[in-house]
């Protein structure tokens, strides 16, 4: 990986922001469930950023974030200065992640995958997030059916300035585990969203899972994937066990 790109439909560490077109509807895309219009600015709120350098100091030590930030141009950042309430320019999020491939050698999609991992696993869950979790639902499908209304209170609570990502659950029509939909203003962060996902599986239900891409598209901003969810090869709708809070993060 080289520096990341930063044209609007491009995302971190060269990730593409769509992999392909689809036709049908507005550029291939379903209707936005929570009909949220695109923010004004590109603003990341801080705590993508924490726990991204929480991954990189706690699993490849304190020396290589400073030269993750060294590649990204973030020297003058200090370590633990990202703050969780502060909005940041979501460039500043690509950089890192395109200084983590530099510096690491992962892929761009490792590392997101690898952060969304490890933002569930236990940046939530350190910072006092389970509660909230839990209520979201007694099945990963019902959970991910109730991101909206959760984003909503945090929008209203905490996060005024949360611009989320929409999701949508339905039935497989061969019933093989069951469908989401996923729609980002953010180019390119399906696999922080995947990451994040499968830790939500293995945390709070005791499953592993497994995501398949079935469409990607991307149209006047809006960045849309279609994924069958599985689960230990089954259908990823049944209830799991007590929550874990010991899951391991690493790349991929």
């Amino acid at each position: 990986g080289g520096e990341p790109t930063t044209g609007p439909s491009s995302g971190p560490g060269g990730v593409s922001g769509s992999v392909g077109k689809e036709d049908g509807g507005a550029g291939g895309q379903p209707a936005r469930p929570d009909k949220q219009a695109a923010p004004k600015e590109a603003l990341f709120y801080g705590l993508v950023n924490e726990s991204i350098e929480q991954l990189i100091c706690e699993g490849f030590g304190r020396d290589k974030w400073h030269a993750v930030k060294a590649k990204a141009g973030l020297t003058d950042v200090e370590d633990g200065d990202f703050l969780q309430s502060q909005q940041y320019e979501q460039e500043v999020t690509y950089r890192i992640v395109g200084g983590i491939t530099e510096v690491l050698g992962l892929t761009g999609e490792q590392a997101l995958e690898a952060a969304g991992d490890n933002f569930v696993s236990k940046y939530l869950l350190k910072n006092g997030y389970l509660d909230l979790l839990r209520a979201q639902g007694q099945t990963l499908r019902e959970f991910m059916g109730n991101m909206d209304t959760m984003h909503s209170y945090l929008k209203r609570e905490t996060l005024p300035g949360l611009a989320p990502p929409s999701f949508k659950t339905e039935d497989s029509p061969d019933g093989v585990g069951f469908l989401l939909h996923y729609w980002s203003f953010r180019p390119g962060l399906g696999p922080l969203m995947q990451g994040m996902v499968k830790a939500c599986g293995k945390v709070l239900f005791k499953q592993e899972i497994e995501l398949e891409v079935l469409r990607s598209s991307e149209h006047q901003g809006s960045h849309y994937l279609l994924l069958r969810v599985t689960a230990d090869g089954e259908q990823a709708g049944r209830q799991g066990g007590e929550p874990t809070t010991g899951a391991s993060s690493g790349p991929g």
